[in-house]
C-alpha cells in the first residue's frame, strides 16, 4: 500500500539517525528525549506514504529502574506512561497524546538517567500497557516496539523500533483473456490459517533491554486491504507480465515459525462468484523453502489466474529480504 506499510513501521516520521541519536547531548534544562528509527524504514514499513494524521506519536513508557530489575512499572514523572511524536530526526520529548502540545518530563530529584521502551501505534495497548502491553491484529496496522534504552542528563538515546508482524504482498495477474472472461475481477482476498493453526489475533510484548513478542488468541481470518489507501481490496486483473505488476494488496498477519510445508491459507473471491482456497508455501529467493520465524519478514505471493485454476507463488521481499512464491489458479 502506498501506505505499506511499517520492514513498517515510519517513513519520515521514524526516520533513521542511528548514529546521531546517541550522540545528541540532552538540552541545558536536562528534558527527556529521544530520537527514533524503524528497520530500513525506506523498504520495510508498511505506511510509507499518505502516513495518517497523528501516526507518528509512539507510547513511550518512562522508568527509573530497568524491567531486569522487576519493577519496570514505576514509571517516571507520569500516570501511565507518556507520547512522542517523532516527525523528523532531531531528539523528541513528551508530548500529548494528540503530539501536539509539549508535556516535557525532565531528570530530577537527583535521577541522572531514565530507561525507556516505546510502542507504535500509541493507542490500543490495554490498561496494562506499563506491565503486559497488548494490541489487537487487524491485517493493516503496522504494530512495533523497541528494546529498552537508557538515556541521561548528558546524551540522548535512540529507539529503533521492530516490526513485530508479517508482511504479506499481493501480486496478480491474468494468463490470458479467457482468464480473465472467467474470473472476473478479484473481488477479495482474506487471510484463513497461520502454520497449521487459526490465526492469532493480538501481539503481546514483554519489555526489556531485549524486548520480546508473541502473538495469541485467534480469530477466524483476516483481510488484505488495498495497496494504496488501506480499503476494501479489489482488483481488475490483466495479461501484462508479473515482472511489470505492482503490489495490490497487502496483509499484516501474525508471526508463525515457519517449517517444512504451507505456512499460509488464502481464500480468493473473484466477480464470477468463486471462491478458491490457495495452500501457500514460502520459499525464498534460491528458491528453498523458508524456515523460521516470520516476524519483520515481508514475502510476495504472485497469483496468476488460469481458466480453470489459480497459481500462487510466494517471495519475500523487504522488510527484511528473502524470496517469492508462485501460484496458478484455474491451470489444468
Amino acid at each position: 500500500m502506498k501506505k505499506i506499510l511499517l520492514s513498517a513501521m515510519v517513513v519520515a516520521a521514524l526516520a533513521s539517525c542511528s548514529k546521531r541519536g546517541a550522540e545528541n547531548p540532552a538540552d541545558p534544562g536536562n528534558e527527556i528525549k529521544a530520537t527514533a528509527s524503524a528497520l530500513d524504514v525506506t523498504s520495510k514499513a508498511p505506511i510509507i506514504e499518505n502516513f495518517p494524521s497523528g501516526a507518528a506519536i509512539a507510547r513511550v513508557i518512562a522508568s527509573e529502574s530497568a524491567a531486569s530489575n522487576g519493577d519496570y512499572t514505576k514509571e517516571y514523572q507520569s500516570e501511565r506512561g507518556g507520547y512522542m511524536n517523532f516527525t523528523d530526526k532531531s531528539p523528541k520529548g513528551f508530548v500529548n497524546e494528540n503530539g501536539d502540545t509539549p508535556n516535557g518530563k525532565t531528570y530530577t530529584g537527583g535521577i541522572e538517567s531514565v530507561y525507556l521502551s516505546a510502542l507504535y501505534p500509541h493507542t490500543g495497548w490495554g490498561d496494562q500497557v506499563t506491565t503486559a502491553p497488548v494490541h489487537q491484529i487487524d491485517g493493516k496496522t503496522d504494530i512495533m516496539a523497541t528494546d529498552e534504552i537508557q538515556t541521561a542528563k548528558t546524551k540522548t538515546g535512540e529507539l529503533k523500533f521492530q516490526h513485530l508482524l508479517t508482511q504479506l504482498q499481493i501480486k496478480a495477474r491474468a494468463n490470458d483473456d479467457a482468464a480473465i472472461a472467467a474470473w472476473g475481477n478479484i473481488t477479495g482476498i482474506t487471510l484463513k490459517r497461520a502454520a497449521g493453526a487459526a490465526l492469532a489475533n493480538q501481539v503481546n510484548v514483554e519489555f526489556g533491554n531485549s524486548m520480546k513478542s508473541l502473538c495469541s488468541g485467534s480469530v477466524e481470518s483476516l483481510p488484505f486491504f488495498n495497496q494504496n489507501d488501506q480499503s476494501n481490496f479489489s482488483y481488475s486483473l490483466t495479461t501484462d507480465e508479473m515482472a511489470t505488476q505492482s503490489t495490490v494488496a497487502t496483509c499484516l498477519a501474525p508471526a508463525v515459525d515457519a517449517t517444512s510445508g504451507d505456512e499460509f491459507q488464502l481464500s480468493v473471491t473473484t466477480e464470477q462468484g468463486s471462491t478458491e482456497t490457495l495452500d501457500i508455501s514460502l520459499k525464498q529467493k534460491n528458491g528453498d523453502e523458508f524456515s523460521g520465524n516470520t516476524q519483520n519478514y515481508a514475502f510476495t505471493i504472485e497469483l496468476t489466474f488460469y481458466a480453470t485454476e489459480i497459481v500462487a507463488t510466494a517471495s519475500i521481499n523487504p522488510w527484511t529480504d528473502a524470496g517469492s512464491t508462485q501460484v496458478d489458479v484455474g491451470k489444468n
